[in-house]
């Protein structure tokens, strides 16, 4: 990301700190879902009952909401499901840049999938962005072939989402503003075999983003366990201490990396606490594809619902609701998570301690 976009962030963290406006939308844009993941089991509902999406909201109710929303907003996470199987997510994306004027990035997760959609998307922002806020796009890669295919649950995924990503960056073309990621999910189900691969990728140079598997309502498995990691094993503590010393100190991106991984640890040991103070509903927020506005993605407390509400989101935050629920996550009553989706902008609101510490 450019030094001008992470200013942009810090300059909104900081208004954030001061007056409680939040700077990140998480978005989910869609909960479908084309992968059948064993850390995840959002494919499922939509498996279950595929009528659920016709109440996901549209591309006309998505602008009307973008135009309630203050122009504080520097960050905008689109996430699902899979975003890329909104059809109209380009246009989602081009109406938050034409919206949100202070906009320093927009990210993307994506499980590459989608081969052609994915190239037309970058292809599409590399020839129209002549000025906009960085856009940041992570494929999901959870372990060489055998392990992703497994963990994902679709055969093949490992070279369709590899495919996808290599092109992705040939169509890029280091691009000053479209930033290409791998993104791994460490689980019980790829901790012991997962070292050689991130060792494989940093050294051919590519962008690692990492992150820890949870149970929680975004993921539609809360209460499983089973796929979180043990700490128990003195060699796991050693791993993360290991993955920390990958990322260099003097690089705003690899720094802040640096500090998400070296927490992960402290989670792990109690995950009934909270790290840092959670920055939700002071540095950030979420809408679900359904309008239910939430405090954030991992959590089912609904503040509201836009449609019940003329799409207005301000509103609903500055809600009776939103103002209790801000006292309970001052007071950890929250699940509590360790997840890049709240733990970077709770890092940056308490920085400079929590980036060097």
């Amino acid at each position: 990301m450019s030094a001008k976009s992470y200013l942009q962030l810090f300059k909104g963290a900081l208004k954030a700190r001061l007056f409680a406006r939040p700077y990140k939308l998480n978005l989910a844009v869609t909960y479908r879902c084309n992968s059948r993941c064993l850390t995840c089991q959002i494919w499922r509902e939509y498996k279950a009952n595929p009528d659920i999406q016709k109440g996901e909201l549209s591309l006309e109710e998505f602008s009307k909401i973008f135009e309630s929303i203050s122009n504080e907003i520097r960050w905008i996470s689109l996430t699902g499901g899979e975003p890329f199987l909104r059809e109209d997510l380009i246009q989602i994306v081009t109406t938050a840049c034409k919206k949100f004027h202070n906009l320093a990035l927009i990210s993307i997760p994506t499980n590459g999938l989608l081969h052609e959609r994915v190239l037309r998307f970058i292809e599409h922002l590399k020839n129209s962005m002549i000025d906009g806020p960085d856009i940041s796009i992570s494929f999901s890669i959870d372990g060489p072939r055998e392990i992703h295919d497994r963990i994902r649950g679709i055969k093949g995924a490992f070279d369709a989402v590899w495919k996808t990503y290599l092109e992705s960056r040939r169509i890029a073309n280091n691009h000053n503003r479209l930033h290409l990621h791998i993104e791994t999910t460490i689980s019980s189900f790829n901790i012991l075999e997962i070292k050689p691969f991130i060792e494989k990728i940093k050294k051919e140079g590519h962008s690692l983003i990492v992150t820890i598997a949870h149970d929680a309502y975004l993921y539609k498995n809360t209460g499983n366990k089973g796929i979180t990691i043990n700490l128990k094993d003195k060699n796991t503590e050693e791993f993360f201490y290991y993955l920390q010393k990958r990322y260099c100190w003097y690089k705003p991106s690899q720094l802040i990396n640096r500090a998400y991984i070296k927490r992960i640890p402290i989670y792990l040991k109690n995950s009934e606490k909270q790290v840092l103070p959670c920055a939700a509903l002071k540095s950030s927020f979420a809408i679900n594809p359904y309008g239910d506005v939430l405090p954030c993605l991992m959590w089912d407390r609904v503040l509201g619902n836009l449609r019940e509400h003329d799409l207005d989101t301000n509103s609903i935050l500055r809600s009776s609701e939103a103002k209790e629920t801000r006292r309970w996550i001052a007071q950890s009553r929250c699940p509590n998570c360790w997840t890049p989706c709240e733990a970077v902008q709770t890092l940056i609101q308490h920085a400079p301690l929590s980036l060097i510490a």
